[in-house]
């Protein structure tokens, strides 16, 4: 292994990880429980959120 190798290696290995790093998983599934929680107790923002669109026109 290169000299180069072995220095980046371990200022990764000594770097500690945040706690939103170590709970990630946890908070996408609460992101997740909570998008469709307020889907069914808020359905107009949603359906409103989703009737807006971007229109693109080709250059033809």
């Amino acid at each position: 292994m290169s000299v180069q190798c072995e220095v980046t290696s371990n200022k990764s290995a000594g770097a500690a990880m945040s706690v939103f790093e170590r709970y990630l998983t946890v908070w996408v599934f609460l992101c997740i429980v909570a998008g469709i929680a307020l889907g069914q107790l808020l359905p107009w923002l949603f359906q409103a959120v989703g009737r807006m669109e971007v229109i693109i026109q080709q250059a033809v």
